[in-house]
């Protein structure tokens, strides 16, 4: 079985299902979830599980769950 068949890093963070997984140019992950949060997560950091603890950042304020997720510049975008 090739390494690519086994997670390098799981990360817990969301209370339903992720709906959208963004990665930028200083390796950090934005995941988007039905839950209406973003959490941010750098993956520069070696970690093997990272739960909610570990996350940079939670931003709230969605009524619904995040369908739409982008990045441009130093902003980011959601929709729900």
């Amino acid at each position: 079985a090739s390494s690519l068949d086994k997670p390098t890093a799981t990360f817990i963070a969301h209370d339903a299902s992720m709906t959208q997984v963004l990665v930028d140019e200083a390796l950090r992950m934005y995941t988007a979830s039905d839950d209406a949060t973003i959490c941010v997560w750098d993956l520069k950091l070696d970690k093997r599980v990272c739960d909610r603890d570990k996350c940079l950042h939670v931003y709230q304020g969605h009524a619904d769950g995040i369908l739409a997720l982008a990045k441009g510049g130093v902003l980011l975008y959601s929709g729900s």
